[in-house]
């Protein structure tokens, strides 16, 4: 993967991290750890303003690489959901990048969620999936 073009934005705590870069027309937020119901206002802090500004997708990325995340609360389900919700009201998405057997991946199968915010493997097929809204094809 290479550099971010617009490093904007970090929350770094004991149990977890949130980051977003542009790519593009798309937002990229990585979420590294396990989050609950403390972080869900740190992962609010980031979604809702960059929902509100949406230039393009919001495309969530899991870093299991660093370290896997083993939790993934309703809390903060219901962020993400909210998020959903202000993208499609600019016209927008979500899209998810995780691993085969990640966490975030079985919640949102188990859950129908993976209909609405289409769970991918790698973030290049997250960004050729995600329509480029006010641009030429």
């Amino acid at each position: 993967m290479t550099a971010p073009e617009n490093e904007v934005h970090i929350i770094d705590k004991n149990t977890f991290k949130v980051t977003h870069t542009q790519h593009g027309p798309h937002t990229v937020v990585g979420l590294q750890g396990d989050f609950d119901v403390y972080s869900a206002p740190a992962l609010r802090e980031v979604l809702w303003p960059l929902a509100a500004n949406a230039r393009g997708n919001l495309i969530v990325v899991v870093d299991s690489q660093r370290r896997a995340m083993e939790f993934f609360d309703s809390t903060c389900l219901g962020v993400l959901i909210g998020a959903l919700r202000k993208f499609q009201a600019s016209g927008h998405g979500i899209h998810v990048v995780d691993a085969p057997d990640g966490m975030l991946r079985k919640i949102f199968r188990i859950a129908g969620l993976s209909r609405v915010m289409p769970v991918h493997e790698h973030l290049n097929e997250a960004i050729a999936a995600a329509p480029h809204h006010g641009q030429a094809d």
